[in-house]
């Protein structure tokens, strides 16, 4: 008996092993992978990353980064802990470097992932109006990744159709306060004009402006975003609950008007050289140094730099929403993602 239950055991295994190898083959042969969207064990939400077999260039589906002067380059997509993570126990998914299936077309407009945060929510930054073509498939050619908005505040220009905006009117030591500045103030405008009614934006996503300053000089000294930066150091991670910027308090201060915001330097510095490359410099959330009782903040360029608050930056508008709705296409210029 006990020999016969030996044979029937192996027989079970041997077929274990053929079924694992053909499954293991059939998923080896396509090039889509597939990750959950959230955290909701019910929910069938996902996302097909189109890879289109470029195995050389991209890196498998998710990689762990650190970020060095060996792989500022590298594009794919990558994990890393962020404001969500201790909370739900997922990495954020983001987006970096010269990606093209990133694509979301959302109320109208065309947007890009920047990452799926900790909490299955999708990170979005505006990408235009106008339908891409495929000489934009990864970079836009023109300027219409910016916002556009009535010209109704004395201290905005218009150049080349790009509308450039200070951070401040001063440079002071307390400059670098997102509320009420005079980005806060043009992108709640630009909400209200174009999202307002918006089916899927989630009010509790946090905007983080992180003012902790790290010098005991209050004229001359840098904020902790300084350091992750020049260190190549960029982190998600929001410690300080005044800075996280939310319109509601489940996650964040609920001093926002409208839950919209700009990407942070770590976020540029996370996504590397690509995507996100513009003509312009725009604003970023993150405070860089005080000289001389001036604060200034981080800008992005297709790389960061510092500019002082009362200068002048382009706009990039960044909304957070709901990773749990139904969404289809291949996140293609020409199929981009988008709710059902």
């Amino acid at each position: 008996m006990f020999q016969n239950l030996g044979k029937y055991t192996i027989a079970i295994l041997i077929v274990s092993i053929v079924f694992s190898a053909v499954a293991f083959i059939a998923l080896s042969s396509t090039s889509y992978s597939y990750f959950a969207m959230n955290s909701n064990p019910k929910s069938k939400t996902s996302v097909k990353l189109y890879f289109d077999n470029l195995d050389a260039e991209y890196p498998l589906f998710i990689n762990n980064l650190t970020i060095n002067d060996n792989n500022l380059l590298e594009s794919g997509i990558y994990k890393i802990n962020d404001e969500y993570t201790s909370k739900t126990g997922l990495e954020s998914i983001y987006y970096r470097g010269y990606v093209d299936n990133n694509w979301f077309y959302y109320e109208n407009m065309y947007w890009r992932i920047v990452r799926i945060n900790g909490n299955g929510d999708i990170k979005l930054i505006y990408y235009g109006d106008n339908e891409p073509t495929e000489l934009d498939s990864i970079t836009r050619t023109d300027n219409s990744i910016y916002a556009t908005a009535v010209n109704i505040y004395n201290n905005i220009t218009m150049i080349d159709d790009v509308q450039e905006i200070s951070y401040k009117d001063n440079c002071e030591t307390d400059s670098i306060n997102y509320k009420e500045s005079n980005l806060e103030t043009f992108l709640n405008e630009w909400y209200e004009e174009r999202l307002i009614d918006a089916i899927g934006i989630v009010p509790n996503s946090i905007y983080y402006n992180d003012r902790m300053y790290e010098s005991n000089d209050e004229l001359n000294g840098y904020y902790a975003g300084y350091s992750r930066i020049i260190n190549n150091k960029p982190s998600l991670l929001n410690p300080n609950y005044r800075d996280s910027y939310t319109s509601d308090k489940l996650y964040g201060n609920g001093e926002l008007t409208h839950p919209i915001g700009v990407l942070t330097a770590d976020e540029y510095l996370l996504a590397g050289e690509g995507y996100l490359d513009e003509n312009y410099s725009s604003w970023t959330m993150t405070p860089a140094n005080i000289e001389n009782g001036c604060s200034s903040m981080f800008v992005y360029k297709n790389a960061l730099d510092i500019q002082k608050t009362n200068e002048y930056a382009g706009v990039r508008p960044v909304i957070i929403i709901d990773g749990s709705l139904e969404i289809v296409g291949q996140g293609l210029y020409n199929d981009p993602y988008r709710y059902n």
